[in-house]
């Protein structure tokens, strides 16, 4: 009954028709009718600490998010060099090393437009990056146990199997580490042969409106050159005016030196926009309004709105008709059909069709795209221009990793409970609040861990996992100890390649236990595999959250995943097995038959 329950999960799972959730859901069901499996086995994953450890790192993730960490650390770490290869291991190292502690996906989701604008700014192909970014955060994931959640979901399997087997906190990052630096090598000297692929976006923006915007020279600014300050490598936007005080100096030539308070004049591109709020010292002239928007600065996005014909703010400057008040909303910068305007943005008289650029609350879209009078097209573009964190937060939600990391690998509590408590600090101490936090925890995500769970211990408790693993063993054991590593490397990732990651390791696991039983493959040997085939799959755009979520922005098709991840597979599976070959399974440990705890 197991094995024809498995397949028909397999089945629906690789078929992709049915939330896998669900399919775990019917599974847990078919089996407490048939006796396979008791309440308290379905229940168990709901009540691991490693599923409980991913619930938890999803809202520090979060919050490490809200407060700038990743777009600060990115910031100063990818460089703006124009050498291809440069900016490529410049960008694939450092995101590694990130996602080494930080869940991938919010590093991704913030990482996209920060790639997006930074191949404007070096002129590279967006789908050039946006892979090899995807694949460096899967790799640096296998460097620590907290890298990604599968990681932590193999660890509950050996809490589960093997409770009194203590696995260290940089332990897989043996095997990983040389292995991600294998992948980031191959890629970087690969990634050229990546198609150059227009997005939606690019189409879109092919001809996109002339916008005219005003900024404020901050102190970081003084006395550099506009040159020095990065104004003049600007793509499809220019300074076209400086206003100090009474004195105009047009068309100012690169050697002009700027001071506090100056205001500078643009004309530009609406996705070049946030590239001149981007330089450290650059703000928008209303900058004091955005201040005033209603809400968390962390929920301000940025719209696009044309004003209607019959709105009541024609005629009036932004100032004359309370603008920011009766919208809550601050203009960035107008566009009036391609004209250039020599204004103020403060200054500037409003007429029916202008295009604004505004910041504003994320519900700015839903109050006005249906109310005619005032806009007839309102449009959301993406995040707010100004950055809105605080330095003492950001250094104290990296000091908040710093102790998660150092507690752990002193073994002075275990991840969940250190994870909890720098929680709690972090949501009385205002780096996230508590609704926010509940809201990121990925419910799809920890659901589909814990009811996982079943799939193992079904085939655990009717002794089919034992024989499909005496099977496998009996196959890849004429390799000696190497054979059989590699041969459960290659049927976890072939599993992961065709089900959800967690699915993957719920069903090897319990098989992977006559590995160890054999004497060919010691527990930490076993764990490590594991970790690293049931997380790096680079074969197909579906088979990871992260290389779904570049697929559109960078325009891919399928079959371009296949063509770069088929190598870059069997590169990290050779490097991974052989380091995990040397480290964990080369001497007598588990010589003998292990004996798991009963299911």
């Amino acid at each position: 009954f197991s094995i024809i329950i498995t397949v028909l999960a397999f089945g629906f799972l690789a078929s992709d028709t049915i939330e896998p959730t669900f399919i775990f859901l019917c599974l847990m069901s078919l089996c407490l009718i048939a006796k396979v499996a008791t309440v308290a086995d379905c229940l168990e994953g709901f009540c691991n600490s490693g599923t409980a450890a991913i619930a938890v790192l999803f809202m520090i993730s979060k919050a490490l998010e809200l407060n700038g960490v990743i777009v600060y650390i990115t910031k100063y770490l990818l460089g703006t060099s124009k050498r291809y290869i440069i900016s490529i291991l410049r960008m694939m190292l450092s995101m590694c090393a990130i996602s080494a502690f930080v869940v991938n996906t919010p590093i991704v989701a913030i990482m996209i437009p920060v790639c997006e604008t930074w191949s404007r700014k070096i002129e590279i192909h967006i789908s050039t990056l946006l892979m090899p970014l995807s694949f460096a955060v899967i790799l640096g994931g296998t460097i620590t146990n907290i890298g990604t959640s599968t990681n932590l979901v193999v660890l509950s399997q050996v809490e589960k199997y093997y409770p009194d087997t203590t696995i260290g906190f940089f332990d897989v990052g043996y095997a990983g580490l040389p292995a991600a630096l294998a992948g980031i090598a191959y890629l970087a000297c690969t990634a050229w042969l990546i198609p150059k692929r227009k997005s939606l976006a690019s189409d879109f923006l092919e001809h996109p409106k002339e916008y005219t915007l005003t900024a404020i020279v901050g102190k970081e600014l003084s006395g550099k050159t506009i040159e020095k300050a990065g104004l003049r490598s600007l793509k499809n936007i220019y300074l076209f005016e400086i206003e100090r005080g009474e004195e105009i100096i047009a068309a100012p030539g690169p050697e002009t030196a700027l001071a506090i308070g100056d205001i500078l004049k643009f004309s530009g591109k609406i996705d070049q926009v946030k590239d001149v709020f981007s330089i450290p010292g650059i703000l928008p002239e209303s900058i004091e309004h955005i201040q005033k928007i209603r809400g968390r600065p962390d929920n301000r996005q940025l719209f696009e709105a044309v004003i209607s014909n019959r709105s009541p703010v024609i005629g009036y400057t932004p100032a004359e008709c309370h603008f920011r008040t009766k919208y809550d909303a601050a203009i960035i910068a107008v566009s009036r059909q391609g004209e250039k305007i020599d204004k103020k943005i403060g200054e500037i008289e409003l007429a029916g069709g202008d295009t604004l650029l505004l910041e504003a609350s994320s519900n700015f879209e839903e109050r006005f795209e249906k109310n005619a009078k005032h806009f007839s097209f309102v449009s959301k573009i993406g995040n707010g221009v100004v950055p809105t964190y605080s330095l003492f937060k950001l250094c104290f939600c990296i000091a908040g990793v710093i102790v998660i990391v150092a507690v752990v690998i002193a073994e002075s509590l275990d991840l969940f409970s250190i994870s909890l408590i720098i929680f709690c600090i972090f949501v009385i101490t205002g780096m996230i609040d508590f609704e926010t936090a509940v809201k990121s925890m990925r419910g799809d995500v920890l659901f589909q861990v814990a009811a996982a769970f079943i799939l193992g211990t079904a085939l655990q408790n009717t002794g089919v996992a034992t024989a499909i693993g005496n099977v496998l063993v009996d196959i890849f054991k004429q390799g000696g100890k190497f054979g059989a590593l590699y041969g459960l490397y290659l049927t976890t990732v072939f599993l992961t390649a065709l089900l959800t990651n967690a699915a993957a390791v719920n069903l090897v696991f319990p098989v992977a236990i006559s590995f160890i039983n054999s004497g060919y493959v010691t527990i930490k040997a076993t764990v490590v595999v594991v970790m690293l085939a049931a997380s790096c799959d680079f074969i197909t755009s579906v088979g990871y959250q992260t290389n779904i979520m570049v697929t559109v922005p960078g325009g891919y098709r399928f079959t371009d995943f296949t063509k770069i991840g088929v190598p870059l597979t069997v590169i990290v599976s050779v490097v991974g097995t052989l380091c995990t070959q040397f480290f964990f399974n080369g001497g007598t440990e588990n010589s003998l038959p292990v004996t798991p705890v009963p299911a």
